[in-house]
């Protein structure tokens, strides 16, 4: 990765997020993740969950998202309510926490990889 790329850094934050994600939904496979089955909604949470986390905690906007992504805006827009929503519920906060921390851990830890390259 180059880390003066700023597609590069965007494609490996996402990837950390998605990676954040199935680390809690273990059990699902991360393609599963990346485009959820329409009969699968533990995969449509894990989704909202990592578009959420690439929002908020890495501060790309949405409209970048759906650029990138070539998803609809109503599917960021949905991730974004949801999870909003979710979190008034303690459990899922804690859960969700644990979840933004491991995706900024492993962009640290891939910006470092990189820096250690060069």
């Amino acid at each position: 990765m180059n880390p003066y790329s700023e597609q590069e850094r965007l494609t490996t934050m996402l990837a950390c997020c998605y990676k954040a994600s199935q680390s809690h939904f273990s059990h699902l496979p991360i393609r599963h993740i990346i485009s959820p089955p329409n009969h699968m909604l533990d995969a449509a949470l894990a989704r909202q969950i990592a578009l959420y986390a690439f929002h908020l905690e890495f501060g790309v906007p949405r409209r970048r998202i759906v650029a990138m992504l070539g998803i609809a805006r109503s599917t960021v827009l949905m991730a974004v309510r949801v999870i909003d929503q979710r979190r008034t519920e303690p459990v899922f906060e804690r859960v969700y926490r644990r979840i933004a921390a491991r995706a900024s851990d492993l962009f640290m830890r891939a910006m470092l990889q990189a820096e250690e390259a060069a």
